[in-house]
């Protein structure tokens, strides 16, 4: 989608493969492997595509027609390079928010945030933390997200979050007593489940005699 974007983007400029290519400072040929998606841009250049055109991230990649967000801070990435260090911080606090651990994010995406991601990669981060490429990325304070439901991370209650919390802090042993009592205690609720149909079914058997 993002070739198609950018083609769209260009033409309707009015620039030339060469001028486009000067103003984001890439060579001609990248782009034009850009615009037929052979290679894929890399997430600073995807940021000086999108401040050219003065358009979302997210509308470059194909996850919204609407063009601009309207708190965009436009420009933020073309002096400072520390955007992937500012990208960890939001997808770190996402996960915290979301109760999420890094671990189980790896597992679930096959993405190791330690590394440097692709733009799939970035994309498949924010459906699953449900949230903007751009808010990620710092181009915008508004998490605006896809229309897609987070599939991995169901609503806790807050007496759910508060024991996911304590038992993150547990060490292994103490986890895996914890998970042994909570065994002990299901098996016990469902005899008792049991038994007060049993007995339900009794008394009203007695008293269908009566």
């Amino acid at each position: 989608m993002y070739g198609k974007r950018i083609i769209e983007l260009r033409r309707k400029q009015g620039f030339t493969q060469a001028e486009l290519a000067k103003i984001i400072g890439i060579s001609r040929s990248a782009l034009s492997l850009y615009e037929i998606e052979k290679r894929e841009p890399d997430i600073d250049t995807l940021n000086r595509i999108a401040s050219a055109f003065d358009v979302s991230i997210d509308y470059l990649l194909g996850h919204t027609n609407t063009k601009k967000n309207d708190d965009s801070k436009h420009d933020y990435f073309f002096f400072f390079f520390d955007h992937w260090t500012e990208c960890k911080k939001r997808i770190r606090s996402k996960m915290q928010e979301l109760f999420i651990s890094e671990q189980d994010f790896q597992s679930e995406t096959n993405i190791d945030i330690e590394k440097e991601i692709s733009i799939e990669d970035l994309i498949t981060i924010s459906e699953k933390l449900n949230v903007s490429t751009d808010y990620l990325l710092g181009k915008t304070e508004n998490e605006r997200t896809p229309q897609k439901d987070i599939d991995f991370a169901n609503p806790y209650t807050k007496k759910e979050r508060n024991f996911i919390n304590v038992f993150r802090n547990l060490n292994e042993d103490n986890q895996d007593i914890i998970i042994g009592d909570m065994k002990k205690y299901l098996k016990e609720q469902r005899y008792e489940s049991v038994a007060a149909g049993e007995s339900f079914k009794k008394t009203g058997t007695t008293n269908s005699v009566k």
